[in-house]
C-alpha cells in the first residue's frame, strides 16, 4: 500500500494579528477521519512498527522522528493539534 509523508507545517498565531510562527513542541494526533481512532504512523515509508501518538512538532513546526518525516497510508485523516482538529487528505503524487 502507498504511504504519504506527513509534511505539513503547524503554525501558531499570536493574539488577533495575522502573524504566525512555527508551533514548536505542539502535540499532534492523527485520527482516521471522523473518528477518535488513531491512524497508524510510521518512521519509514516502508512501514515497520507503528509510532506511538501523540507526536511532537520540531522547531520548524513539522512532525518528524529523528529528523525524518512521519509516514501514513493514503487516506482521509483528522489532524488534532492543541485542541483544534483539521481535515487532511493523504494523497500520493503517483495516484490519479
Amino acid at each position: 500500500m502507498a504511504r504519504v509523508a506527513l509534511a505539513e507545517v503547524v503554525l501558531q498565531y499570536t493574539g488577533t494579528s495575522a502573524l504566525a510562527h512555527f508551533a514548536r513542541d505542539a502535540e499532534v494526533y492523527v485520527y482516521e477521519r471522523g473518528t477518535e481512532e488513531e491512524a497508524d504512523l510510521f518512521a519509514a515509508e516502508t512501514g515497520g512498527e507503528p509510532l506511538t501518538q501523540p507526536l511532537t512538532t520540531d522547531k520548524g513546526g513539522q512532525v518528524k522522528v529523528e529528523n525524518e518525516y512521519v509516514w501514513v497510508e493514503v487516506g482521509s485523516y483528522d489532524l488534532a493539534v492543541n485542541e483544534q482538529t483539521v481535515p487532511w487528505e493523504a494523497v500520493s503524487g503517483a495516484e490519479e
